[in-house]
């Protein structure tokens, strides 16, 4: 995975990964959003954003590259190394929010059809977002609100810029707990 960064322009540690897919719409913050909210960060930490995606012909592919480097594609093994080399993760609910969580990555998880006090990650510093409207958390599948995924629509970069910048001074002392244990 080193390498790899390496191919992108990223160093292998101190970077910010950004994960904008899950397993429906209901879950996905818009990705118009992680673009705005990778700008703010970069400015105010200095920091990279790396975007992680499923495949390489994922449709948001060619959305990010341009601006941000897009690990695309990774085996299991290469998506840990990625997030667990992160200082900070930032996605949607999804599975590697749980792997982050589970290898000690702190992460902001953004939430919208699920219900963020059941599925939040567990055991890291974490910022579980959601809109807390009446109609969340829901079945998920389809959206029963009229204004369509208030749930995500309603949830303003500022909300999330301030959680990662909250958690970003907790990433320096959980990546030392890391290489200590």
């Amino acid at each position: 995975m080193s390498r790899r960064l390496g191919e992108l322009g990223v160093p292998n540690k101190d970077y910010l990964l950004f994960q904008p897919t899950a397993s429906f719409p209901s879950k996905e913050w818009p990705a118009e959003r992680f673009l705005e909210l990778s700008r703010s960060l970069k400015e105010r930490t200095g920091r990279p954003v790396v975007v992680s995606l499923p495949g390489p012909q994922h449709s948001l592919a060619e959305f990010f590259s341009p601006e941000l480097p897009v690990a695309a594609g990774l085996t299991s093994r290469e998506l840990m190394a990625l997030i667990e080399s992160a200082s900070l993760y930032v996605g949607n609910d999804s599975g590697p929010m749980h792997v982050a969580a589970a290898l000690g990555t702190p992460v902001v998880g953004i939430f919208g059809s699920s219900d963020p006090k059941r599925w939040h990650p567990w055991g890291v510093p974490h910022r579980a977002i959601a809109a807390g409207l009446e109609c969340s958390p829901c079945h998920g599948k389809w959206c029963v609100n009229p204004a369509q995924f208030a749930c995500l629509m309603e949830l303003p970069v500022e909300r999330i810029l301030d959680a990662a910048l909250e958690l970003l001074p907790q990433s320096l002392s959980s990546r030392a707990e890391r290489k200590e244990g």
